[in-house]
């Protein structure tokens, strides 16, 4: 038996799930959920998520794989959202409603040694799609 950091610790996260992941907070409602990150850990298939967020309103979320293709999609919340798609390829294309971002700042980047996918898109829309061609 040996102690580990908390940083060391290994997490196992089953496939399909998704984490997300409120700004460091010393209590609740101390300031707003802005960024919401949401890690993605999906291989392949589809997940659905509802997350509630400090308002009590109800967020629809749904990622799908399949082949070269990745979506996720947001209905219900304004907040600026994070994403962070885990064991995901490095992408080809990255469309947000349907319109290119570009790779690097302001767009996405990719981490290739973690294998992530990461893009940080703006709030102000009740609903949107992130599509991934692979």
């Amino acid at each position: 038996e040996r102690e580990v950091p908390l940083e060391e610790m290994p997490l196992l996260i089953r496939d399909g799930a998704l984490l997300p992941m409120a700004p460091v907070m010393q209590y609740v409602g101390q300031k707003p959920w802005e960024p919401l990150t949401l890690q993605i850990f999906l291989s392949t298939g589809m997940s659905n998520w509802r997350i509630y967020d400090e308002g009590s309103r109800e967020i629809q979320v749904q990622a799908e794989r399949s082949g070269n293709l990745a979506t996720l999609t947001w209905r219900g919340s304004p907040v600026q959202v994070s994403v962070a798609w885990l064991d995901c390829p490095q992408p080809a294309r990255v469309l947000w409603n349907g319109r290119d971002l570009p790779a690097g700042p302001g767009g996405w980047r990719y981490d290739r040694a973690a294998e992530t996918l990461r893009v940080d898109l703006p709030g102000g829309k009740l609903e949107w799609e992130l599509r991934i061609e692979l």
